[in-house]
C-alpha cells in the first residue's frame, strides 16, 4: 500500500501541474491517461481504511520504479509534441448532416436487431433495468445486428458537425440509449468520448468548470449500473465495492502481480507477433487469424483472473497498457509510451483543424481514458466504429471536394 500511496501523490502532482500548463483541458492526454490510474488508487486506498480490503498483491521496489518510468516516458511524449492552444473561433462544419442521419438509421435498426434476437417478451426498457444481466450476456450474439448497431458511435460523433435542431437531441439520446443497451462501460466510455471530445476540445478555463458540472450526471451512471445490476448490493458493508473493485482498485493488484512476476523471470518477448499483442494489437491479430487464416495470436501464458484482495474471493482479469512495457523489453517499453504519449498530444493539436484528425483523436482519447483498466489503446473496439461509419464518410466527401474542385 506504501508503493501505492507514493504512485498516487506522484500521479496527483503532475496533473495539477500539466492542468495549470494546459489551462483545465479537459481532454489533454496526460489527464485522461493520468484520471482512472488517480481513481483507481485512491478506491484501493479508500476501500482499505473503511473495510479492510488490502490488495492481494503489492509492488516491490523495482516494478515500482519501472512503472514509474513508464509513465514519465508517456508525460515527457505529450510535452516534446508541444503545447496546445485552445482555437478562438471554432466553426462546426455543418457539410455532414447526411452522414448524421444515415449513421443513426443503421445505429438503430442495428439495435433492433439485437434486441429481436434475444427474444424479450414484455416490455424491453424494464427488462433492461430488472434483467441487466441477460442484456450482458446476449445482446451482442447477432452478428450484423452488432456490426450495425457500432453505428451509433459514428452518429453522436457526427452530430458535433451537422444542423443542430430539437430532432437532434432526440435522435442523440436514442443513440445514447442504443449504446446502454450493450451494458458494458466499456462502450458507454467510448460513446461519451466520441460525442463530448470534439465539444471539449474548444473550451478550457471557466467554460471547461461548467461543463465539468454538465458532465457530473453522466458520472452518477458508473455508480448506478451496479446497483441495478446486482439486488444483493450494500455499499455498507462493502459488497458495492467489491463489485466495482475488480474494474478498477484490482486493476492494481493485477497490475503488481504481473510486473513483479516479470521483475523476478527477468524475462522478455521475442516473437514480433507476440510484442505486437502486447503492445495492444492482440485484438487486431485475432481478427487478422480469423478472415486470411493467419496464425499470428498467440495466448498469454498467464490470462486467467487473479484474486486480488486478501482474504475474500473476487477476481478479475483487467489488463492494462502497461503490461506492454512489462511483458517487452525495457526500451521497446519506453519507446513505446513516448510514442502514445507523442501521438496523443498530436492528434489533439491537429483535431481542430481535420474531421479525420479528431475522429482518431476521440477513440484515442477513450483509450487514454481507458488505458489503465481497459486492455490496451489499440484494441478494435476503440477505432472500429471509426473505420466503419465514420472514415468512408470523409473519404467519400473528400473525394467530392476534389473532383469538384478539378472540374
Amino acid at each position: 500500500m506504501l508503493s501505492s500511496g507514493i504512485f498516487l501523490a506522484f500521479i496527483i502532482l503532475t496533473m495539477i501541474t500539466h492542468v495549470r500548463y494546459e489551462h483545465l483541458n479537459l481532454v489533454s492526454p496526460i489527464l485522461l491517461f493520468s484520471f482512472m490510474q488517480a481513481f483507481s488508487l485512491i478506491l484501493q486506498i479508500i476501500a482499505n481504511i473503511i473495510w479492510g480490503f488490502e490488495p492481494l498483491y503489492s509492488f516491490k521496489i523495482l516494478s515500482i520504479i519501472y512503472i514509474t518510468i513508464l509513465y514519465l516516458s508517456y508525460f515527457w511524449g505529450t510535452i516534446i509534441a508541444g503545447r496546445y492552444k485552445c482555437p478562438k473561433n471554432y466553426k462546426v462544419d455543418e457539410r455532414y448532416s447526411i452522414a448524421y442521419y444515415i449513421t443513426a438509421i443503421i445505429g438503430i435498426i442495428g439495435t433492433i436487431i439485437s434486441i429481436k434476437n434475444m427474444h424479450i417478451s414484455g416490455n424491453i426498457v424494464l427488462s433492461f433495468i430488472f434483467n441487466f444481466q441477460k442484456f450482458d450476456q446476449e445482446f451482442n450474439l447477432s452478428s450484423i445486428g452488432s456490426i450495425m448497431w457500432l453505428s451509433n458511435f459514428a452518429a453522436l460523433f457526427f452530430s458535433n458537425y451537422s444542423k443542430k435542431n430539437k430532432f437532434t437531441k432526440i435522435i442523440n439520446i436514442i443513440c445514447f440509449i442504443n449504446i446502454l443497451f450493450r451494458t458494458a462501460y466499456l462502450y458507454i466510455i467510448l460513446a461519451i468520448f466520441y460525442y463530448f471530445t470534439p465539444k471539449l476540445l474548444k473550451i478550457n478555463g471557466k467554460e471547461a468548470k461548467k461543463s465539468i458540472f454538465k458532465l457530473i450526471p453522466i458520472a452518477l451512471i458508473f455508480f448506478v449500473i451496479p446497483i441495478l445490476s446486482y439486488k444483493d448490493i450494500n455499499i455498507a458493508n462493502g459488497s458495492y465495492v467489491k463489485k466495482i473493485y475488480p474494474y478498477t482498485a484490482g486493476s492494481f493488484s493485477n497490475l503488481a502481480y504481473y510486473a513483479n512476476d516479470a521483475i523476478d523471470r527477468g524475462q522478455i518477448n521475442k516473437k514480433f507477433n507476440v510484442i505486437m499483442r502486447d503492445l495492444g494489437f492482440g485484438q487486431i491479430e485475432q481478427y487478422i487469424d480469423k478472415y486470411l487464416k493467419t496464425k499470428l495470436y498467440e495466448p498469454p501464458a498467464k490470462n486467467g483472473f487473479l484474486q486480488q484482495i486478501k482474504g475474500i474471493d473476487e477476481e478479475g482479469n483487467m489488463a492494462s497498457v502497461y503490461l506492454a512495457g512489462i511483458n517487452n523489453n525495457p526500451i521497446i517499453g519506453i519507446i513505446f509510451f513516448l510514442f502514445l504519449g507523442y501521438v496523443s498530444k498530436k492528434l489533439m493539436n491537429s483535431s481542430n483543424n481535420s474531421i479525420f484528425y479528431m475522429s482518431i483523436f476521440c477513440f484515442f482519447s477513450a483509450a487514454n481514458f481507458l488505458a489503465f483498466s481497459g486492455g490496451g489503446h489499440f484494441a478494435t473496439t476503440r477505432f472500429f466504429p471509426a473505420m466503419i461509419y465514420i472514415w468512408p464518410f470523409i473519404f467519400f466527401y473528400n473525394i467530392l471536394r476534389i473532383s469538384t474542385k478539378m472540374n
